[in-house]
């Protein structure tokens, strides 16, 4: 859940360390800083979300005709990925390497049920 800290922040640590711990963004119409509490989980959805909505469009657009509409969706799709790439790197956390992790286990699962089985057969 983001929560809105307009005039509850906690000042103490640095820049990099109260970064973390908040999304930071300016309203330019008035110049006010505005933060955001979030969860480093959170923001882990967030990028998941983001890929694969990239990962998506990036599909649609390739199959559409050379012409304005196909810019304009490259154009979106290139600042979606500085996004993600920009939260990535803000938590250290990288979504290709945690698919390749889940892959990996999801390969090395133990299929042997071995005496679970037995004591389960010896129950009925």
């Amino acid at each position: 859940m983001l929560v809105n800290k307009e005039k509850d922040i906690d000042s103490s640590g640095t820049f990099d360390e109260r970064a973390k711990r908040y999304l930071h963004y300016m309203k330019f119409k008035n110049m006010n800083e505005q933060w955001i509490e979030t969860a480093e989980g959170e923001i882990r959805i967030m990028i998941d979300a983001l890929a694969d909505y990239y990962d998506i469009a990036r599909r649609n657009t390739e199959t559409m005709d050379i012409g304005h509409a196909r810019a304009v969706w490259e154009d979106r799709l290139e600042r979606i990925k500085k996004i993600q790439t920009k939260l990535e790197d803000s938590i250290n956390y990288s979504r290709d390497r945690q698919i390749e992790t889940c892959m990996n286990q999801k390969f090395r699962k133990n299929d042997d049920i071995g005496e679970d089985a037995v004591a389960l057969a010896s129950r009925k």
